[in-house]
């Protein structure tokens, strides 16, 4: 069996899921690759994405919002023309070699631009009707999806049948597994050993982290936290925020320890009693893998606002930012036992803790059986 992973990069969360999947599949014995579908179409291509979406993320997020509520307004209009058409004739030729030269038993695509191309790869170019999974990596569905049309959709939660029913994708094919992550963030450490492997004492640690990219406002988070009473040490993840670490690195004030990039955030998380985080689909589920409380902050508009309003509704997160300080939020959560263990039940109610394991286990058992849905799982006449 050979499964081939199609993924986009805009932030790595969408290499990350493709990667926590084939983690679990090369544990079962199964051949899997994962390819950088516009990058290795059409690297301008790929690299602009990228780029495109680190400045409207970080410089312009008010835009954020404006093209996702746009996009998802289209989908209303009557006699749109699908996103697809505009995208997937231009760029799926170079795929079908790949595909052709590959020959997958399934596809699964961890982005709607990769699955667009590859739907129309499959209707248009000279390959097999190989089965194509798309994962959806938010808590909310993202527009257009429908366009893409996967022959199952992924999904983080079963919470999350209704909206998919209602947006026309046909129940059965929908798979609320979870959003995959590293099999990494299955295994848990006790708090005293992992904060012994980083070099930490052993107390009560707070960690905040912006995503691979270093969002948010962090400085002005850290200067709030500074004024919790109690004996806390503060962990930064700063991402491949250099400026935002060197000037965190100058100000040196004791108990808080700064990090750039690290490629073992399982094991800080391990180390935390809570987690500050942009409520990004991934690192969302990583916490949820882990039982991490959450404390939500500086949400990209767009369908992070969406994540963290789906958290937030299913008490499985707390907020902070705007009229509530950090460190407010900190003294909410750990002084009411009550509340936090509610926080721990929800997630585990509402999340999906092990959704890498749960797809692979699945994909092995189904693909074999050569009766998969090949028709798409959206159903609605446009």
């Amino acid at each position: 069996m050979k499964v081939l992973v199609l993924s986009v990069t805009a932030g790595q969360g969408h290499n990350a899921t493709g990667m926590g999947l084939m983690s679990y599949l090369e544990d079962l014995g199964v051949e899997c690759t994962l390819l950088n579908t516009l990058k290795y179409i059409s690297p301008v291509v790929g690299t602009s994405l990228d780029k495109g979406y680190l400045y409207i993320g970080r410089l312009t997020p008010k835009m954020n919002a404006l093209i996702y509520n746009s996009a998802e307004k289209n989908l209303s209009r009557k006699n749109r023309t699908p996103s697809t058409d505009l995208y997937a004739p231009l760029l799926y030729k170079k795929l079908e070699k790949y595909i052709l030269r590959y020959d997958p038993d399934v596809v699964v695509c961890t982005h709607l631009l990769a699955a667009g191309i590859m739907n129309h790869t499959r209707e248009k170019g000279k390959i097999r009707r190989v089965p194509i999974v798309g994962i959806n990596t938010d808590f909310a569905i993202h527009p257009y999806w429908e366009d893409a049309n996967p022959d199952y959709l992924v999904v983080a939660s079963s919470q999350m049948l209704p909206l998919a029913h209602k947006r026309g994708f046909e129940v059965q094919y929908v798979l609320p597994m979870g959003i995959p992550v590293h099999k990494r963030f299955g295994e848990r450490t006790g708090k005293a050993e992992a904060r012994r492997t980083l070099g930490l004492k052993d107390k009560r640690t707070l960690l905040m982290i912006g995503g691979s990219m270093g969002f948010g406002h962090v400085e002005e988070g850290l200067r709030q936290l500074y004024n919790l009473q109690g004996d806390y040490q503060i962990l930064v993840v700063c991402g491949s925020n250099k400026a935002l670490k060197r000037r965190l690195d100058k100000e040196n004030v004791p108990g808080t320890h700064v990090y750039g990039y690290i490629d073992n955030v399982e094991v800080f998380m391990d180390a935390a009693d809570c987690v500050f985080t942009k409520p990004g689909g991934l690192t969302v589920s990583e916490c949820i893998a882990k039982a991490l409380p959450m404390i939500l902050t500086d949400p990209i508009p767009g369908v992070e606002e969406r994540n963290m309003r789906y958290l937030l509704s299913n008490s499985m997160a707390i907020a902070a930012g705007g009229n509530v300080r950090l460190d407010d939020a900190v003294n909410t959560l750990f002084g009411d036992p009550q509340r936090l263990d509610r926080m721990c039940r929800m997630q585990r109610v509402c999340g999906c803790e092990n959704g890498g394991r749960a797809l692979a286990e699945w994909l092995v058992r189904a693909v074999p059986q050569g009766r998969m849905n090949v028709s798409g799982s959206w159903k609605k006449t446009r």
